[in-house]
């Protein structure tokens, strides 16, 4: 076995778990003894509690022997006896970051409560002082164990999990009440509890009894999971209420695994993307309690194609929804269970219901039952989805937690940063490696994203770089020097070829039909996946990952755009249209003719079979890989797209080949759209995606018909608005000054629930439109009356009652014309992009009897004509490396040229991507191109020739320490625990270590711009800003270009502006 084998061994054995411990559900401490308590699951043996030993430590710096213990030596060694404290030093290999960081570690043969205490004697806080690193004492034991969650679970189903929902007359516990509390496990067990009792006195009582009953069958189940759905936001902060006013505490009733430690919340970081909130969470000892919809909210804010966190938008996006699933609307549900006066008709098959009456009467196919079965049925369906949701989007965090040394909930909820750093400590401690000091983080040149064509364009296909970033790491050899023992590069390579095990694992299952296998692989591979591309994001922090190293971040980057620039000129040169560009991959219209293409394949490449003959566009790919994708590099097709438009930068709309339409970003796609505005863009973007501009303005001349004539269902044109405040809430903001010490401004919906005395609840949505008649007139002004002197409301709006919108849904009224018109357009006019100038200049009325005709060839669809100078980039400037790019190649060093040089690309080609041989090799962008017509075929771009050139991978080189596993002793007794102040204590420092540890900042990194080393604040307005770039914009665009200096020159103004443009989101 080879050095580097050897490694990756290593590596797979650390990641796993060098200890064969099987079926770890939860893990808690013991703070006053060095003893950690794991809840073990065993399919055969049963649930039990074992206690383990352990020695607490922590990382520290050098101190300074006057300060520590007042420079008493003597009194430093006795503590240390008296403490069983011991501090070894750390290798740093003479790094000089790491001689900086954290050298020794110290540990306690005692417990973690003493080891703090020898630091506080001696005058130091170790949760305060930044010469201390800390961990919490649940990560300490996994690392200094090689224990692992989870092992011997494959799937988070095959882990006892119960889960819960409550049904309440209210959305506050102040003035409502629980009547059901549904409860059911993935073993089989399910059981809905209901409140007996007909005064509010009897209520009150059977009210706790049911909530005792919740958690006595907790305990007689001892699930490894409780989950909810929203459950910390509003189920147990329910639970918690009604027992405060109950008069119950709930510490008595809520027994956990150990009796001793009872149940709290604590305030804890959920990581969103590039954002973090605080939650509650709720703490049981021995049970992992999740949020389902935490899970769900980290997948939405990556991915922008689904539109709400809510259950049963989340089902159906998913595809897991029942097919006879019951629905109830949310203020209908205690009504129905509490109607015993009425009979109802529930169809079984469908899973719709209905009041029995004259008019809706008992039909074939449906049954008769009770108003309380239909809400039964209803929150066992809720109980059954929240399952399958849970199944799914908690997988990859399940899969996560079996190889970081954390806790499932602090897994399930920190940043890929935070996990790679709990994975370098894991290994830094394993091979008695010291901890580097971190690097301030600096302004530095991000990914490539350039939309090259505005408009609609036909037979596009999307090539993406695989794994972009983790490859150039692997294959370049990008890593920093820091990391002395080759850690990351290890661990990423092996995670790396883990994942594409698990793909072709998963793609052969799939191929043979084999469904279970190819879904367990499939799954294998998520987590990986997450980690991989994490890694880019946490060296690029070094401000929050100590191993982070801006050069290293910025090296990745500046060759990934290299990378890009020379795939699309590829391409580019075969008659590929390059039309947006986003890091990691590009979209192209693929040319009439790509079917002339053929490639035999070498089999030089992982991606190309050897002999095989490719055709069309994977010709192309396949020539591509075979000359320029060394180590592991390569390019694959993510998709193929039947029609796009390419709106602005990163709003566009996809028709891909199965008929489903894709919608990106905030021009066409936004929670808070009325619905006469996302109805009309539904149909309307589904037309222009498949080329009818007639079919659009017909329906567009249609929509302006019955907008101006009020026939738009006054439901459809609603303002719809949540109400979040309580009506005293809601009168003490109106006596709050905003930050420019103004009045804070009225909210028309909560003036309208005063004005109609409506009895509402904090999440109960408020209808109602605007009855002005100028675009101009806000639903509500608030004026003083001359006479009185006295505030009074010019009313402009008017409420629609939900019992109007149910009876008559259609129903049409007043409305404002002009302003609803004017909304519309204004959502209307983004889509004009795709049109010739005198359709977008005309089209757009505000009255029928405006309305323009065309004639065939002018409604036929374009792109390559922006709406505005700025809208689009040129292929000129995306292939011209920028000086920020030169300057950081120059500043570490190397040349951009030695980076394309080892991807296959030799000096003529670098020569050519400079500015004045781009302009002799490319065109400058058509105005704008009709679709269908020919571009220029005697454009020279067409008759290069590539080189072929062959490179050797670069050397793999490894170094390591081996140490000896401790050994620990077990216990099989859990000993009780005191209760004590000190412990709460420790509780909080630890939550707090752990807030500190998952606020990773690193996705700064990935949006591609570049950040100024001085914050500027300013006060003005958009509509300010966005008048002085247009005058800004005019003045460049009479720069005249004199010589091909002016013209660099020019082009790099330009880059540096679009820059700022994007950076403004302008």
């Amino acid at each position: 076995m080879s050095e580097t084998e050897d490694f990756q061994k290593r590596i797979e054995g650390f990641l796993e778990g060098r200890d064969p411990q099987k079926y770890i559900v939860a893990i808690e401490p013991d703070y006053m003894k060095p003893l950690m308590h794991l809840v073990i699951h065993d399919p055969e043996q049963g649930k039990k509690i074992k206690s383990f030993k352990y020695k607490p430590f922590l990382w520290m710096k050098k101190l300074n022997s006057d300060e520590f213990y007042g420079g008493d030596s003597q009194l430093a060694g006795r503590k240390m006896r008296e403490y069983a404290i011991s501090i070894k030093s750390l290798n740093t290999s003479d790094d000089p970051r790491m001689k900086e960081g954290f050298n020794f570690i110290a540990h306690s043969e005692q417990s973690y409560q003493k080891l703090i205490k020898f630091f506080s004697d001696g005058g130091m806080d170790i949760f305060k002082d930044d010469r201390f690193l800390t961990i919490s004492s649940v990560d300490q034991f996994l690392i200094q164990t090689g224990k692992r969650l989870f092992k011997g679970f494959e799937d988070i189903s095959e882990v006892h999990k119960l889960v819960f929902d409550l049904e309440t007359t209210s959305l506050s516990h102040l003035d409502g009440r629980i009547f059901n509390i549904g409860i059911k496990d993935n073993r089989g067990y399910e059981k809905i509890l209901d409140i007996e009792g007909e005064t509010e006195e009897e209520k009150d009582r059977g009210e706790i009894k049911m909530i005792c009953e919740f958690f006595k069958i907790v305990n007689q189940i001892k699930p490894a999971l409780i989950c909810g759905y929203n459950s910390e936001n509003f189920d147990w902060t329910f639970i918690f209420g009604r027992c405060e006013e109950l008069g119950v505490n709930i510490k008595d009733i809520a027994i956990t695994r150990n009796p001793q430690t009872k149940i709290k919340r604590r305030r804890q970081t959920l990581k969103l993307a590039a954002e973090m909130e605080w939650y509650d969470q709720t703490i049981m000892w021995g049970y992992n309690i999740m949020d389902t919809i935490h899970a769900v909210r980290r997948a939405m804010a990556i991915n922008s194609s689904i539109k709400s966190a809510g259950l049963k938008s989340i089902c159906q996006h998913s595809r897991i929804a029942k097919p006879n699933r019951v629905y109830i609307d949310g203020g209908m549900i205690a009504k129905v269970d509490a109607d015993t006066e009425n009979k109802y008709a529930f169809n079984e098959d469908n899973g719709e219901w209905h009041k029995i009456s004259e008019h809706l009467p008992l039909k074939e196919g449906f049954k008769e039952t009770t108003g309380k079965y239909i809400v039964s049925r209803y929150l066992l369906d809720d109980l059954w989805e929240t399952e399958k949701v849970d199944d799914q989007y908690n997988q990859a965090s399940f899969l996560m937690a079996s190889i970081i040394p954390s806790s499932f909930s602090r897994t399930c909820t920190m940043g890929t940063a935070a996990i790679w750093k709990i994975l370098m400590l894991a290994w830094s401690y394993e091979n008695k490696i010291g901890i580097p000091v971190g690097q301030e983080k600096a302004p530095f040149t991000g990914g490539l994203s350039r939309l090259l064509k505005v408009g609609y364009s036909k037979n596009v296909v999307k090539f993406d770089f695989a794994s972009l970033y983790p490859s150039i790491q692997i294959t370049h050899d990008v890593f920093p020097s820091v990391d002395i023992s080759n850690a990351l590069k290890e661990m990423l390579t092996y995670l790396y070829n883990a994942r594409n095990k698990y793909k072709y694992l998963a793609g052969e299952a799939k191929v043979a039909g084999n469904e279970a296998d190819a879904t367990l692989y499939g799954n294998k591979q998520l987590p990986i996946k997450i980690l991989n591309n994490s890694m880019f994001g946490s060296v690029s922090a070094p401000n929050v990952f100590p191993w982070g190293d801006m050069n290293v971040g910025e090296m990745i980057t500046c060759s990934g755009r290299q990378y890009l620039r020379q795939m699309v000129r590829f391409f580019a040169i075969k008659g590929f249209e390059p039309l947006v560009l986003d890091t990691d991959g590009c979209n192209f219209a693929i040319p009439a003719d790509v079917e002339k293409y053929r490639y035999v394949g070498k089999g030089t490449h992982r991606f190309v079979e050897k002999d095989k003959e490719y055709t069309g566009v994977e010709a192309c790919v396949s020539e591509y890989n075979e000359i320029y994708m060394k180590g592991v590099m390569g390019l694959d097709v993510d998709e193929v797209i039947t029609a796009t438009i390419n709106l602005s930068r990163k709003n566009y709309a996809n028709l891909e080949p199965s008929g489903k339409i894709k919608l990106t970003g905030n021009t066409i796609k936004s929670k808070t759209l009325p619905i006469y505005i996302e109805e009309f863009l539904d149909k309307g973007i589904t037309m222009l995606l498949n080329g009818d501009g007639k079919s659009f303005i017909t329906h567009y001349y249609d929509y302006i018909d019955r907008l101006f004539g009020q026939q738009i269902p006054l439901r459809k044109i609603a303002t719809r608005k949540k109400v979040k405040h309580t009506k005293k809430q809601y009168e003490d903001r109106k006596l709050e000054k905003n930050a420019k010490g103004n009045p804070m401004p009225r909210l028309a919906h909560m003036e309208l629930i005063g004005k109609h005395d409506l009895k509402v609840d904090n999440g109960d949505t408020i209808y109602y439109f605007n009855t002005g008649t100028a675009k101009s007139h806000a639903d509500i002004k608030v004026q003083k009356n001359k006479q009185t002197g006295e505030e009074e409301i010019i009313w402009r709006c008017e409420l629609i009652p939900n019992i109007e919108l149910e009876k008559n849904p259609d129903k049409t009224g007043p409305y404002n014309v002009a302003k609803y018109i004017n909304s519309f357009n204004s959502r209307i006019g983004p889509l004009m992009v795709v049109f010739q100038p005198k359709v977008r200049e005309t089209l757009l009325v505000t009255d029928p009897e405006d309305k323009q005709f065309y004639t065939d060839s002018e409604m036929k669809l374009i792109n390559g004509m922006p709406m505005s100078d700025g809208d689009q980039d040129n292929i000129i400037d995306l292939l011209t490396v920028t000086d920020r790019e030169n300057d950081f190649w120059a500043r570490i060093n190397r040349n951009f040229k030695g980076v394309l040089g080892s991807v296959g690309v030799n000096d003529t080609l670098e020569e050519e991507l400079d500015v004045e041989a781009a302009h002799s090799q490319f065109e400058k962008p058509k105005v704008f191109n009709k679709i269908g017509e020919d571009d220029d075929k005697d454009n020279v771009i067409h008759e290069y020739e590539e080189p072929v050139v062959e490179v050797k991978p670069d050397p793999q080189q490894s170094l390591f320490q081996t140490i000896e596993e401790e050994k620990v002793e077990v216990m099989e007794e859990v000993p009780k625990s005191e209760d004590t102040p000190t412990i709460q204590e420790l509780e909080d420092n630890e939550a707090g270590v752990r807030d500190n540890n998952v606020d990773d900042v690193f996705q700064q990194a990935l949006d591609g711009r570049f950040y100024p080393t001085t914050e500027v604040v300013t006060d003005k307005t958009n509509n300010d800003l966005h008048r002085e770039i247009s005058e800004l914009r005019t003045e460049m665009s009479k720069i005249k270009v004199t010589n091909d200096k002016n013209t660099k020159l020019l082009t790099q103004i330009r880059d540096i502006f679009g820059e700022m443009l994007l950076e403004l989101k302008i």
